[in-house]
């Protein structure tokens, strides 16, 4: 009897990207290791240098009114899924900056030592870690505001 044959086969050539030039190749590649096609994936906001920290507590003060007045408005409504995403992500990140300040509160550490954490935190890798550890947050998040609403 004669042995079947498999769909790897019928390809001409062992190479799955053989028909491919070397950038798309590369990029393919990564793609399966990584998740992104080498082009920059949209920036993190957890990095900030001191001026952008500063020109940030500027505006955020400016705003202050303006901004208590929207979460007044925001508290009498449930909160949407993305908003609910946010505030998971929004924890995430402060576990893993916690967890990387070894158990400090971010409010108790230097300028420098809250850069250092910020740049640990945007690596791609604790970003996928971030992403996974929201995506289980989710459900307590989501029924902490059902809780809240009650």
């Amino acid at each position: 009897m004669a042995k079947l044959i498999s769909f790897k086969d019928m390809l001409a050539t062992p190479d799955a990207y053989a028909g491919y030039d070397d950038q798309l190749k590369y990029r393919k590649q990564r793609h399966k290791r990584t998740g992104s096609y080498g082009e920059e994936s949209e920036p993190t906001e957890e990095e900030l240098s001191i001026s952008g920290r500063r020109k940030l507590a500027r505006v955020m003060k400016r705003r202050k009114s303006q901004l208590k007045r929207a979460r007044k408005r925001a508290e009498k409504r449930m909160a949407t899924k993305d908003v609910l995403q946010k505030r998971a992500r929004r924890s995430s990140v402060a576990a893993f900056a916690q967890k990387f300040a070894k158990g400090k509160k971010k409010s108790d550490l230097s300028v420098a030592m809250k850069k250092s954490i910020e740049k640990r935190v945007a690596n791609p890798a604790v970003q996928r870690r971030i992403a996974v550890l929201t995506k289980r947050t989710m459900p307590k998040k989501r029924q902490a505001e059902i809780l809240r609403k009650r």
